[in-house]
């Protein structure tokens, strides 16, 4: 999942802790957003939402479970 999260410069020690937390990577940081990646179970992207919920959660995009199938073999 991809979360972009308005925050303060005083809010972003928070938010870069909350994403350590669930063990996201930030993957841009300007002025007024920080865009963070996070990869894992349902359950956990919605607690990581409901946490950075709290803050100007701008965007979000998510997938689904993504399967292919390994060598010559198809999907």
């Amino acid at each position: 999942a991809l979360f972009k999260v308005g925050c303060t410069v005083a809010e972003r020690t928070e938010v870069l802790q909350i994403t350590e937390v669930f063990r996201g990577k930030t993957i841009d940081i300007s002025e007024e957003t920080i865009t963070i990646e996070a990869t894992g179970t349902s359950e956990k992207m919605d607690a990581l939402e409901a946490l950075l919920g709290k803050f100007d959660l701008r965007e979000m995009v998510r997938t689904g479970k993504v399967v292919m199938a390994r060598g010559s073999e198809l999907t």
